[in-house]
């Protein structure tokens, strides 16, 4: 579930010549200040705690020694 005031904000910051996805990335500078101002994580069911912090993903690399391959589309994880 998305905020509708989420989505409107988001909607004015868009710009039609960048993929969707790849918008709402701290690197898109547009983007940074929605980026920071909203933390979800992911539910499933409402009520229960959250399956997903987007918070803990450096903690879960760190744990299970995986990294993005650098100078390439990222398709995988590496182990180190």
């Amino acid at each position: 579930m998305i905020k509708q005031e989420f989505i409107s904000e988001a909607i004015k910051r868009m710009v039609d010549h960048v993929n969707p996805e790849k918008q709402f990335r701290v690197s898109q500078k547009y983007m940074v200040p929605l980026i920071k101002k909203w933390r979800y994580g992911l539910y499933a069911k409402p009520g229960e705690y959250r399956l997903i912090d987007g918070r803990k993903g450096l903690t879960w690399k760190k744990k299970n020694n995986l990294s993005k391959p650098r100078g390439r589309t990222f398709l995988k994880w590496e182990k180190e």
